[in-house]
Parts: C-alpha cells; structure tokens; sequence
C-alpha cells in the first residue's frame, strides 16, 4: 500500500483523537490551528465539519461506484471537514418502449448515433433517466438534515480532502446563509443538439457525470414545494419519459427560480475528445476517472481447470459458445476508446486475456465482427442469452482492490494541496461558483481546427 506523509502537513488527520471523533458522526470540530490551508483562507478557531449526502447511479444492488461509503471512510484518503452518507440508487426496472421511434430527435448525425446506441433492446440506460429522481428524493429521506448533497455517476472520482476544503469554504466564505445553490460542470442548451422540431425544451444544467453539487436548503425545497413529485411524475410516465435525467434535474431547478452556476473544480468530460489529458490537480471531481488512469493487474500464473465448461489453462474465466451476457459494459473498454465503447480483439482468447487482466472485470462477450465487450459483475450473475456466433465468458475471482486507484487518489490530493499552499493560489476564487450565466469562450485550438460545436464553447471553463 502506498502512502504519502506529506498529506498530513496540510490537513489534521483521522489519528488526532479530536479528529476521530468528528469523523465518526461525534460533535467535535476540526482545529484551525493544524489545517494551514484553512488558516490561509482566513479561519480560526475549531471547526464543525461538513455534512454531505452523496448518490451514485449504479446498474444493480450488486454493482458499486468508485464513490461508495468505503472511498470516504477510508484513513489515509478522508477528510476530516466532512461527515459523508453514500445513498447508492440502483436503476429501477421499467418497460423501455420504441425508443428508435420516440427518444429524442437530434441536429447532428454524431450526438443521433450516440442516442440511438442507448435504445438497444435490451439496454436499462432508459429506465435509469426515468428513476434519477425518485432517488433524489430518496437522498433527501435518507440524510434529511445534510448541508450539502452531491449527485454523481459511478464512474465519478471525487478527492475527499478537495472537497471537504471547498465546502468549507462555501459555508463559511463564500455562501449567504439563505443562498441557493446548484453548482458543477455548467452546460448550455445548445450543446445538447436536439432537433428544432424536439417537443423538448432543454434549459441550461449541470453534467452530474462531473458532479452536480446543491446546497441542502436548495435541494430540501424542491422537496417541500411539491417540485420534485410533480417531476418524478413527468420524468416515470410522462412528457419527460424521454427527456435525459441531466435535462430533467436542469428544469426542475429553473421550475423553483433556480439557475445553474459553472464550477471550475468540476469536470464532466475528463479526457474526452482530447479536451483533457489528466485530471487537474485543482479539480475536486473527475467523469470516466478510470479513462485518465487506465490500469491493468499484472496477470497471475495460470492453472490448469478441470471444470467441464472451462477452457483448459484458463485461471477464473468460464466460456461459452453461442451465447451473450447483455449490458453492464465497464465505461473504460481499452485505452483511448470512448464511453462504453467495445474495442477489436484478434479472437475471443485475446478478448478474455484482456479481462482477466482488468480491474473489475467479470465478464466478456466477443462479437463476431470482432469486438470484446468487458463486463461488470452483474453480468457475470446474469443469464446468458442464445446467440449465434458470439463467445461469452464468466470471471469469478473476487473483485480486485484495485490499489492502484487508492494511489492515484493520494498524489492528486498530495498535488492539489501543494499547489494550493503557493502564495499565488486564490483558494476563495478556486471554491467559488462562476458568474451566473458564465459559460466560457472557445479555446484556440478548437477555432484552428474548426470545431462545429467545441465542448469549450457550450460548457462552463470560468476559472
């Protein structure tokens, strides 16, 4: 296990008894005197920490992201500036319906393909937008009396110290004691791309793929006011069954007066279409974290499997012919793949080496065309499905632990708070929310290469 001491030079840890107790739900505080990033921000004296509701989208109660409860628990990662209750909200079942013929219209032939990939038939993509704000509400059952709450995907890094020093900061700094907030990776209308003749109306709205933060206040509101059943009625079976949950949360808010406000510590499209090539160390939260630190276990000596429908020399893997394991693709297929894309494999060995070789994969299906599909756990618990040509398999080794990740995590927080501790670093302006309606301005490299549509230019960049 690796382990950076320098962490503690910045930030009281979980072995101050004082500390201990916060973090374990106590009433004692955080003592200013030995956290010197909040002496810089201008705080004294002992703080109480911060209390944050947080949800994650997961396929199925077997499935987890990479924010459960333990990622916040853990001692050498936790922050001691906040008290964190993990809601994980599985996707609810429901009956999909033609979604070739209903799921929205697109302007461009890009953002068409990938909505038609989410209506494959036997895809729960739908069913989770239909269910996001039944858990909302949910979360707002579960932590009733939270400060702040913060709605994410699975596959969403969010670094524990980071942000326990932001909302610190936001509640004693920044924040009017009745101001609203809803607050990430701000995105404009027009970059969703919805046809012109879309029933739908889109208003701007935050990606929670990057985390959509709101103040316990906002979000206990939507509650009270009757805003969030009239929403979860329209999002389960009515006009906005086809609407995408971001697009719904987004008009939810503006129904209660609300308005999104960019954070530049949040960040939806981490990697994607080259915009980035690493997670900044200023940033508190990261989308597809596991697209910027692609990991591989070093495979183990194989062994010989007496097991009938095992293939010989295969160490945990079960295959079949002519058969699939549908859905619950891992979000990072291969280096440099988009979301949930397959990548090729020269033949179903390769497909299976490549999983045996891979944190959290459970299973793999490869296509006749060539493609492997990696496989979370709850298709390897799945049925297989008859399909002729494909070759699917089973993985049944215990998840990885994946220490690698728990590595990475330390050296961006050990980062951010050497970054943070230089006499440049504004840390107010780095916890505070953009300007209202401050969606950036496309970068130059996009202008040069004549971007239709630059991520930069429909999304929030304020720094």
């Amino acid at each position: 296990m690796w382990w950076w001491p320098d962490l503690d030079r910045w930030w009281p840890t979980t072995h101050d008894p004082v500390v201990a107790q916060a973090g374990a739900g106590g009433s004692s505080c955080v003592p200013v005197s030995k956290a010197p990033l909040l002496r810089r921000a201008g705080l004294s004296g002992c703080i109480k920490p911060v209390r944050l509701g947080v949800m994650i989208m997961v396929a199925s109660s077997k499935d987890h992201g990479l924010m459960r409860q333990t990622s916040w628990d853990h001692t050498q990662l936790s922050s001691d500036l906040l008290q964190v209750e993990v809601l994980e909200w599985r996707t609810p079942p429901c009956t999909v319906g033609d979604s070739e013929r209903l799921a929205p219209r697109m302007r461009s032939a890009g953002v068409a393909a990938w909505m038609r990939g989410k209506g494959h038939s036997k895809s729960t993509w739908w069913c989770a937008q239909r269910g996001h704000l039944q858990g909302v509400q949910r979360l707002v059952n579960t932590v009733p009396g939270a400060d702040y709450y913060l709605l994410v995907d699975d596959d969403t890094q969010v670094f524990p110290r980071a942000t326990g020093l932001l909302l610190t900061l936001l509640e004693r700094r920044i924040l009017q004691p009745h101001e609203d907030l809803y607050t990430g990776h701000l995105i404009h209308p027009e970059f969703v791309a919805l046809h012109p003749e879309s029933p739908l109306k889109v208003k701007p709205f935050i990606g929670t793929g990057g985390g959509a933060l709101l103040r316990g206040s906002t979000l206990r509101r939507l509650q009270v006011s009757g805003t969030l059943d009239a929403f979860i009625t329209r999002q389960t079976e009515g006009d906005l069954r086809w609407s995408v949950l971001d697009w719904t949360f987004g008009l939810a808010m503006a129904a209660m007066n609300v308005t999104p406000r960019g954070h530049a510590a949040f960040q939806q499209f981490a990697g994607q279409h080259g915009v980035h090539k690493k997670c900044n160390a200023s940033w508190v939260s990261c989308h597809e974290y596991e697209r910027l630190h692609f990991r591989e276990r070093v495979p183990r000596p194989k062994k010989r499997s007496g097991i009938s429908d095992r293939i010989s020399g295969l160490e945990r893997c079960s295959e079949r012919q002519d058969l699939d394991l549908p859905g619950h693709d891992l979000p990072v297929q291969c280096v440099g793949a988009p979301p949930h894309f397959p990548c090729a494999a020269p033949s179903a060995a390769a497909c299976r080496e490549r999983c045996e070789a891979r944190c959290r994969c459970f299973a793999y299906v490869y296509a006749p065309e060539g493609q492997c599909y990696l496989k979370g756990r709850s298709a390897a618990e799945g049925a297989w499905w008859p399909k002729a040509g494909f070759r699917s398999g089973r993985c049944d080794d215990a998840e990885p632990q994946c220490e690698q990740a728990d590595a990475n995590v330390r050296a961006h927080e050990l980062a951010f708070q050497n970054e943070a501790m230089h006499e440049s670093f504004d840390l107010l302006r780095w916890a505070m929310p953009c300007r209202y309606g401050d969606f950036g301005m496309p970068s130059a490299s996009h202008q040069q290469q004549g971007f239709e549509n630059p991520l930069s230019m429909y999304t929030s960049r304020c720094s």
